[in-house]
């Protein structure tokens, strides 16, 4: 065990500090960070108004109010894409540095990502009309939104760096100084977005959306469904957490990238009264796999608030039940502490493979639905989260796998625990 240790600190650890100081990766999670708003409410709005329940459905219909609660999805999961590009070049800027400048850059790199959008025309009694395709405004551009929104962002501060800017006198106010030193990188910025767009014209995909999602989205999201990209997404998370390095950091932009579209390919099925297509979302990672936080650890705060012997371990149940309910387990990670803590290690990384595992199951024969697409905002409690995203069988399915985070945890708790009792009676003989 200890040279596997010695190994992985040679090696994952440096590597996981790299990927935790990457500012691209950084700045994509502080954008989907930024935008859990918009999700939320465009997810509920959702919900609220395709709830599956024939008196209700007729009675909203019949009032005229299902229109009222379509707007807000319309403009808002329809289209993310808009709000993500926006967003995480603003995030990428204030990595940089960049304060007011930040919305600037957002603001071109918005620009940037709408001129990769090609507009269609339609002949309508003799008249011919242009409009914006909306393909590409919701999940399907979710990989060009990140991809336009750093490369548009990274162009616009090497300009900023090298100065091309125009330059006011200092007695212009700053507000103004500062948008008249964007026109430039705007301009350069648009200028070569709009080459980019005319050359893709001349290919096969037509429009560098089009390229991105066959090439790059489409391959990623169908990776994103196999389970086992799953499982080793939540083994990685423990297996960080182990050495003090913030798991969620690392895996969270791994998870948006890969798991969001689906999430957002559910809702819309769930709005249009579809079949759910995918059983893997956003939503599945604190819903099932990591009750309690990382690690699963919800099982172990109820063993020690419980079953504890030891002062310690009743202390730390009693500090950690609350936000382990919530989804919010550092109490735990420090306290007990799961940190280099090699007897816990086993247990943290199986404990999320193993609910997965379950939820999985009783999502493919059926016996719990799949993700409806809702995703929930951090702290959200256990039982309320899957009632949200999956119903009501969803919410018994959590305590369930609750109850075998329990089992598993068990015996590792059982050790500690007896370890810190003898400890505790070492002190008290020598008082």
């Amino acid at each position: 065990m200890g040279k596997i240790n010695e190994f992985l600190e040679r090696t994952l650890v440096p590597l996981a500090n790299k990927l935790g100081q990457n500012k691209y990766l950084n700045s994509i999670s502080t954008g989907f960070s930024y935008l859990l708003p918009v999700v939320m409410v465009g997810a509920l709005f959702t919900l609220i108004s395709s709830l599956n329940f024939q008196p209700y459905q007729a009675l909203i219909t019949k009032t005229g109010i299902k229109t009222l609660f379509s707007f807000a999805s319309t403009v808002t999961t329809d289209m993310l894409a808009v709000y993500t590009v926006f967003l995480i070049a603003k995030a990428f800027g204030e990595k940089e540095g960049y304060g007011k400048e930040s919305l600037f850059i957002a603001t071109t790199a918005l620009v940037s990502f709408m001129l990769m959008i090609p507009l269609k025309s339609v002949k309508t009694n003799g008249m011919t009309a242009a409009f914006l395709p909306t393909r590409f405004l919701g999940s399907a551009g979710l990989f060009s939104a990140m991809i336009i929104a750093l490369f548009s962002a990274k162009i616009y501060l090497i300009i900023l760096k090298k100065d091309i800017t125009i330059k006011l006198p200092e007695s212009v106010p700053p507000t103004i100084s500062k948008s008249f030193s964007a026109i430039i990188p705007s301009l350069i910025i648009v200028f070569i977005f709009s080459f980019i767009r005319l050359g893709f014209s001349f290919t096969s995909y037509g429009d560098l959306n089009s390229l991105i999602y066959s090439v790059i989205q489409s391959p990623l999201v169908s990776l994103g469904r196999s389970p086992l990209t799953f499982v080793f997404c939540t083994a990685l998370c423990s297996l960080l957490w182990f050495f003090g390095i913030h798991g969620g950091m690392i895996v969270m932009p791994i998870l948006n990238t890969l798991y969001m579209p689906t999430l957002l390919e559910n809702l819309a099925a769930y709005q249009g009264g579809k079949a759910l297509p995918n059983l893997i979302t956003q939503s599945t990672w604190m819903n099932f796999a990591s009750l309690g936080g990382a690690g699963g650890t919800l099982g172990l705060c109820i063993l020690m608030l419980f079953l504890a012997k030891s002062e310690r371990y009743k202390s730390l149940g009693k500090l950690a039940i609350i936000p382990g309910i919530c989804g919010i387990n550092e109490p735990i990670t420090f306290g007990f502490p799961m940190v280099l803590n090699t007897v816990m290690l086993i247990p943290m990384i199986i404990t999320p493979m193993i609910t997965f595992g379950i939820s999985y199951l009783c999502m493919s024969i059926g016996l719990v639905p799949f993700p409806n697409g809702v995703a929930n905002a951090l702290g959200t409690p256990i039982g309320l989260s899957a009632l949200m995203t999956v119903g009501w069988q969803g919410t018994i399915l959590q305590l369930i796998l609750v109850i075998v985070q329990m089992a598993v945890y068990y015996p590792f708790f059982k050790a500690a625990d007896n370890n810190a009792l003898k400890d505790e009676k070492m002190i008290e003989e020598k008082v």
